[in-house]
């Protein structure tokens, strides 16, 4: 029996659940919030299925319960976690609402009631292992989305049996509950109960500044969970906004999170070398780089009609300075909520406080959710949205102040940590999880990324080009449908893409990249366009082809920004001048994008120029684009009618090109079978 507690102590089998009940978390939250934006994006606008964010609020009934916080109430909530992610996968999005909701509900009662439970047990060692278990949990959320092109591997066709063991594994250990409490707890709370007096720990309790501490340190341990919801699990999310290196993030990233689970596994001491003015100043250095990361891609959009378009180039060198030192700097996400959550339990909450803590908290995610969702669709919501036009790093810098804030909370005593008495071969299993997270995320991102083939395109006479507006990569009732549409491009097999609606690289999406999915499945070269700061639909091009001198061409909008992508393609040698478009607004805003692009187009040769243009037969913004290029369509089919006897004259998906180009076929394929909202168009040219 002493061996095996001996042997359970060296697992620690406490770190190996709670990092499984942090990525349930994580996975949970991000599928609750996709699925209500998304439904809610069909109709534009915000109705009841918006009511699932109250799923975030269950901690507030924790005061009502008449007892102290038991293990009975931690399995049970565990439980329903556990068994309400397992089933999630298999549900529509509208259902996901509830199963995912479910879990991330039982998560706001599970967690906060650990806390307490492991509060009233003075466990020293608390702090240490959820910072480690939330490090050890981000990194499975890394890898997995690593491994499957951005999409969370356990939850994707029959590899959700990975997410099966892992939901067995914590079953059998929440089961177990005792068995995770492993660490000679009676002897300690005798030793608590000796040095502190009933009295005492009352009179701590009803202290307006400890209430005030112990709401800092929550909200602290909330806006961790926030920065990596809304960043770190998908480091595809910060390539996005900058343009940057996506290999180089995620080696980066995941190489900073082994080695502080490295550090806090076999030398935890080193920490106390940190003094309490150093964790403050580590917090200001990450706020202002990650602010400055967002900032310095943030342009000023066109104020009015007249005002000039803005064209944006490939970021300089320099604007990825901020970048990669919040890359280097992000291990103190981790030292902050291992630190947060030690501080908090040597506080000895009362239910009360935890619960009013984690009931804000949970508010304060949903309030947060709105700000960063309301900087992208800012024209949906009238004068609510509209405050958070251009302010993608607002929410992130609220982040930043608010952890600083709560680092302030933090005693010195905190930092100390004792040295660990092991050695790393007692601990095998542990060393070789982190070595296998580090080592299959970089392998794993260096495999599922594109490289795509020198083509010169020498003897090539005739291109196949394909416009698809995607919705995000979901069809049109809202469920997630990479594959589909995936399997419909590799049929159509066109050589140049131009995607609309890709801007799925956000919590509204999943923080799953549609763009870059498509890109490494099909081996293509590509170019995402406005970055994710800008908060536009998100206009891609893909290409068989070598893509050079990219730009984006931001102007006027008054609903959503519009980003037009120009790129050149050389086949041969023929250099393509590609024109992506989606514009959207009222007719001022579309008016001035038409007239731009049609401005850029002006005097080039080789052109194409295609999106989902808002626009149909015979309007003004249609008539500007025949007055110079050909209606691809219209050209073999002038009464209308494609091949199947269907009457095009609604169409607003459009692929206009030079007159000097023969076109060979065009071919409109109809929802549902385009596997979105929009039909799919394309065409075969000559040149």
């Amino acid at each position: 029996m002493e061996q095996s507690k001996k042997l359970l102590d060296k697992i620690n089998i406490e770190m190996i659940f709670l990092s499984i009940l942090f990525l349930f978390f994580l996975q949970m939250i991000t599928e609750l919030i996709s699925a209500i934006y998304m439904l809610d994006l069909l109709n534009t606008s915000v109705d009841e299925k918006a009511a699932g964010l109250f799923f975030l609020l269950p901690s507030f009934f924790l005061i009502f319960s008449k007892k102290e916080i038991s293990p009975k109430l931690i399995k049970i909530s565990g439980i329903i976690l556990i068994v309400a992610r397992l089933i999630t996968p298999f549900f529509a999005t509208l259902g996901k609402i509830i199963t995912a909701g479910l879990s991330v509900g039982s998560f706001m009662i599970f967690f906060p009631s650990y806390l307490l439970y492991s509060s009233s047990l003075t466990k020293k060692s608390n702090g240490l292992n959820f910072g480690l278990s939330l490090a050890i949990g981000t990194g499975l959320s890394i890898l997995f989305r690593t491994l499957n092109y951005t999409i969370d591997i356990s939850m994707y066709s029959w590899y959700q049996s990975i997410g099966v063991i892992l939901a067995l594994i914590a079953l059998v250990l929440l089961l177990s509950f005792d068995k995770i409490q492993n660490y000679d707890q009676k002897d300690e709370v005798l030793k608590e109960k000796e040095l502190e007096k009933e009295e005492d720990i009352k009179k701590k309790k009803s202290n307006f500044n400890s209430e005030i501490k112990i709401l800092g340190l929550i909200l602290g341990i909330i806006n961790v969970f926030l920065l990596i919801y809304f960043a770190f699990e998908s480091p595809t999310v910060i390539s996005r906004w900058t343009q940057g290196n996506y290999l180089a993030i995620i080696i980066i990233l995941i190489i900073m999170i082994s080695i502080y689970v490295s550090i806090a596994q076999f030398r935890p001491d080193w920490f106390g070398l940190l003094k309490i003015w150093m964790i403050l100043l580590w917090n200001f250095l990450f706020a202002i780089s990650l602010v400055l990361t967002i900032f310095v891609h943030t342009i000023n959009f066109p104020e009015t009609v007249s005002s000039p378009a803005i064209i944006v180039g490939t970021p300089y060198w320099y604007q990825q300075i901020p970048l990669y030192m919040m890359l280097l700097l992000s291990p103190i996400i981790f030292i902050n909520f291992m630190l947060f959550t030690r501080e908090l339990i040597r506080n000895i909450p009362s239910k009360k406080q935890i619960s009013l803590g984690f009931t804000l908290g949970g508010l304060y995610i949903i309030i947060m959710a709105f700000i960063i969702i309301f900087t992208n669709i800012w024209g949906y919501v009238g004068a609510v949205s509209l405050i958070f036009r251009n302010l993608f790093w607002f929410p992130f810098l609220l982040i930043g102040i608010g952890l600083f804030i709560s680092a302030l909370f933090i005693k010195n005593t905190s930092i100390q940590f004792k040295k660990f008495k092991g050695s790393i071969k007692e601990n095998v299993p542990t060393v070789i999880f982190i070595f296998f997270i580090l080592i299959g995320t970089i392998f794993g991102g260096i495999i599922t990324m594109a490289n795509p083939e020198p083509l010169t395109g020498q003897g090539v006479h005739s291109l196949k080009v394909m416009t698809y507006n995607v919705q995000m990569g979901v069809n049109e009732t809202g469920d997630f449908n990479y594959d589909s549409q995936l399997r419909l491009i590799q049929e159509i097999n066109p050589d140049i893409i131009a995607f609309q609606e890709s801007d799925s690289a956000k919590i509204g999406g999943k923080n799953s990249d549609v763009i870059r999915y498509f890109a490494d499945k099909l081996n293509y070269y590509s170019y995402y366009g406005p970055k994710k700061v800008t908060g536009t639909y998100g206009t891609a091009v893909l290409s068989r082809y070598p893509i050079t001198n990219a730009l984006s061409i931001f102007t006027y909008s008054d609903e959503d920004e519009i980003g037009t992508v120009q790129v050149e393609i050389t086949v041969g040698d023929t250099i393509f001048n590609v024109f992506n478009s989606h514009p959207d607004g009222s007719d001022d805003a579309k008016l001035i994008q038409i007239q731009t692009l049609m401005s850029q187009i002006e005097g080039l040769n080789n052109v194409i120029s295609l999106g989902d243009f808002n626009s149909k037969e015979n309007s003004t913004y249609y008539n500007a684009s025949t007055a110079i290029l050909v209606d691809s369509f219209l050209f073999l089919y002038p009464d209308h009618f494609d091949e199947n006897g269907v009457n095009r004259t609604l169409r607003i998906d459009h692929i206009f090109v030079s007159p000097e180009f023969t076109i060979k076929e065009a071919h409109y394929i109809s929802k549902p079978e385009s596997q979105t909202d929009h039909p799919v168009y394309w065409i075969v040219i000559e040149f």
